[in-house]
C-alpha cells in the first residue's frame, strides 16, 4: 500500500482513538479477573489490539465484538486447558510480554509464536524468569514450545529494559498464589506500569508497592475456608424465615438481603460440586458446609433472582473471588462496581495530530483525551509550549495552533513513543535539539533512531544519530527534498506516521510505501488524514495505490 500525502498544513478536529496501552490491560483484566464484563472503545481495533484478543480466546476467554464494545467472559481458573493452546502474538511485542508469563502459569504447555520482526526482537528477561520458575522452551526466540507451569512468589527482574515484562508478571502473580516481584534496577516507563496497576485495582487486585517490590498477599487454604463458613452463616440466618424475609421491608434492606441470598444460592452450588475437592483438607468443614447449604438452597433461589434484578455484580465478583483459591489480592473490603469499561483516549497516536497543529498554517484540535492520564505519553503537551506551539486544553478537547518553533532537548526515556512526530518538529525548529536515553527505540518495530533519521534526510534535513539518541539541526521552517520524496515506513506505524506528519513542512508532496503498517495500531489514521485537508483540492488529496 502506497499513499501520497500533499504538501500542506492540516486543519480540523479528530477524536482520540482508544488506547491500546489502556485496552490491551483492560482486555487482560477482564478475560482473567472478571466474570461478564463490557469495555467500550472508539475507533477500529489495531493490530496488536486483535493479536491480544485471539490469544485471550486460545487461553479460554471469550471475547465478542459488537459496535465499540468488546464483551469479556472471563477464563474458568478451575479448569485446565484441554488442548495446547497456539497463541499468535502476530507483530505485537506487548501481546508477547504481557502473555507470556500469563500463559505460562495458566497451561502446563503451550506454543506462542508471531511475526514480522517480532521473532528477532529480544525476549532474554522474559525467559529467564520462565526458566527459574518451572518451564522450559526449546529455544530462545519465537517460535516457542513452552512446558511446564510458572511457579514461585518471588521474582527478581531488571526494571529498565522494558516495563512490559514486570506489567506482565504483575498480571500473572495472582494466578500463582500471589507473592512479590522485586526490581534489580531502577524502573523505565513508570507511568505504565501505573496503567497496569490501576487496570487491575478496577477488578480488585490491589498490590502492595514499596520502592522497588510489589507485593500481593499470599492467601492461604484456611483464609478461603474462614471466608466461606462466614458466608454460610450469614445465608443460614437471613434465609431460615423463608420468603417472608423479603417482604414488608425497604429497598436498601432487601438489596442486602439479596446479596446474602446471591451468596448462598452461588455458594451451595459450587460446594455441593466441588467442596469436597477444594477444602479436601478438611473434610468435616465440607461436609457441614455442603449439609447447611442444602437446608437454603431453595430458599435461596428467591434471594437469588432478587439479586439478579438489582444486577448486584460485585458481590457475585466477590464470591467468585473466594472460590478461586489461586486468585488472590482481592480488595473484599472496597470492591470496584464494575458495570461498563471505558478505554481512554490515546495519547500517543493522537500526538501526531497535535503535532501538525504546531504547522504555522494549521489548527487542529482532538477530542477524547483525558487530561489527568496515567499515559506518559500524555507529555506532548508541554513538549508542544517548550517547542513554541499554542495549546488550548479544554476538558478532553485538545487545540494546538502553530507558532515560531525552537529547539529544545528531550530525554525520552519515560516517553519513547513520541520520539518519531517530536522529531519531526524537531527538524524544523530554529536551532539544534537533541533527544538522549532513547536506546530502547532500536528494538521496536524497527530501529527508530534510524529510521527517523531516515526521514529527515531523505527530506532534505540534517541530523547526527548517537548510540542512545539524535541531535537534529532543525531548518527553522521548511523540509526541502532534493527530489519528489518517497519514504520507506520500514513497516513501523510510527514511522509511517512521521513520514505522513512531515509532508505538511514539506516544498513537494510525500509518497509513503507500505502505508498499511499504521494498521498495527491505528486503521483510520490515513483516512482521517485526508479528512484534514480541507483546504486541498480533490486532486491533492492522499491516493491510495
Amino acid at each position: 500500500m502506497t499513499v501520497t500525502i500533499p504538501n500542506t498544513p492540516w486543519r480540523g478536529t479528530v477524536a482520540a482513538p482508544s488506547s491500546k496501552s489502556d485496552l490491551h490491560r483492560k482486555l487482560i483484566c477482564a478475560a482473567l479477573f472478571g466474570a461478564d464484563c463490557d469495555i467500550a472503545y472508539a475507533g477500529a481495533l489495531g493490530q496488536d489490539i486483535l493479536a491480544t484478543i485471539d490469544c485471550l480466546r486460545a487461553l479460554g476467554a471469550q471475547v465478542s465484538q459488537e459496535a465499540g464494545v468488546l464483551r469479556c467472559k472471563a477464563v474458568d481458573l478451575k479448569k485446565a486447558p484441554s488442548a495446547v493452546p497456539t497463541l499468535d502474538c502476530r507483530e505485537s511485542g506487548s501481546t508477547l510480554r504481557f502473555l507470556l508469563p500469563v500463559a505460562a502459569a495458566l497451561c502446563p504447555q503451550f506454543i506462542i509464536t508471531g511475526s514480522g520482526r517480532l521473532p528477532v526482537r529480544p525476549i532474554d528477561t522474559a525467559l529467564e524468569i520462565l526458566h527459574t520458575h518451572g518451564c522450559a522452551t526449546d529455544g530462545d526466540h519465537l517460535p516457542l514450545c513452552v512446558q511446564g507451569r510458572l511457579t514461585g512468589h518471588e521474582f527478581f527482574l531488571p526494571g529498565d529494559v522494558s516495563s512490559q515484562y514486570l506489567s506482565g508478571l504483575l498480571f500473572a502473580l495472582p494466578l500463582l498464589g500471589g507473592g512479590q516481584i522485586t526490581l534489580t534496577t531502577p524502573l523505565q516507563s513508570a507511568a505504565y506500569v501505573a496503567m497496569t496497576l490501576d487496570a487491575l485495582a478496577a477488578f480488585s487486585i490491589v498490590y502492595t508497592v514499596a520502592g522497588g517490590t510489589y507485593s500481593l498477599p499470599v492467601v492461604t487454604e484456611k483464609d478461603i475456608k474462614k471466608s466461606l463458613w462466614r458466608f454460610a452463616r450469614g445465608s443460614w440466618k437471613v434465609l431460615t424465615g423463608g420468603g417472608d424475609v423479603l417482604t414488608g421491608i425497604g429497598r436498601l434492606r432487601r438489596l442486602k438481603l439479596a446479596r446474602a441470598a446471591f451468596y448462598g444460592a452461588k455458594g451451595s452450588r459450587d460446594l455441593m460440586e466441588g467442596g469436597q475437592q477444594m477444602l479436601s483438607s478438611s473434610k468435616e468443614l465440607a461436609d457441614a458446609g455442603k449439609a447447611q447449604f442444602r437446608k437454603v438452597h431453595a430458599a435461596a433461589d428467591v434471594g437469588l433472582q432478587l439479586a439478579r434484578q438489582v444486577k448486584d455484580d460485585v458481590k457475585a465478583r466477590k464470591l467468585d473471588a473466594l472460590l478461586h483459591p489461586k486468585l488472590t489480592g482481592y480488595d473484599f473490603e472496597n470492591p470496584t462496581e464494575l458495570q461498563e469499561l471505558h478505554a481512554e483516549g490515546d495519547w500517543s497516536n493522537s500526538a501526531f495530530w497535535l503535532c501538525a497543529g504546531a504547522h504555522p498554517g494549521a489548527n487542529v484540535t482532538v477530542t477524547g483525551l483525558t487530561q489527568n492520564s496515567r499515559q506518559g505519553d500524555r507529555a506532548i503537551v508541554d513538549i508542544l509550549r517548550r517547542m513554541g506551539a499554542r495549546v488550548t486544553e479544554e476538558g478532553e478537547r485538545i487545540t494546538v495552533v502553530g507558532g515560531n518553533l525552537h529547539a529544545i532537548d528531550l530525554d525520552v526515556a519515560e516517553i519513547p513513543d513520541l520520539v518519531p512526530p517530536v522529531a519531526v518538529l524537531m527538524a524544523v525548529a530554529e536551532g539544534t535539539s537533541s533527544i538522549r536515553n532513547g536506546a530502547r527505540l532500536r528494538v521496536k518495530e524497527s530501529d527508530r533512531l534510524v529510521a527517523v533519521a531516515k526521514i529527515i534526510t531523505e527530506l532534505g534535513g540534517s541530523v547526527d544519530e548517537k548510540l542512545d539518541g539524535l541531535i537534529i539541526h532543525g531548518t527553522a521552517g521548511k523540509l526541502s527534498p532534493t527530489s519528489a520524496p518517497v519514504l520507506d515506513s520500514h513497516n513501523d506505524h510510527r514511522i509511517a506516521m512521521a513520514a505522513a506528519l512531515a509532508a505538511a513542512w514539506c516544498t513537494q508532496p510525500v509518497t509513503v510505501t507500505d502505508a498499511a503498517a499504521v494498521h498495527k495500531s491505528y486503521p483510520d489514521f490515513w483516512a482521517l488524514q485526508q479528512s484534514l485537508c480541507t483546504d486541498c483540492a480533490p486532486k491533492n488529496l492522499p491516493s491510495v495505490l
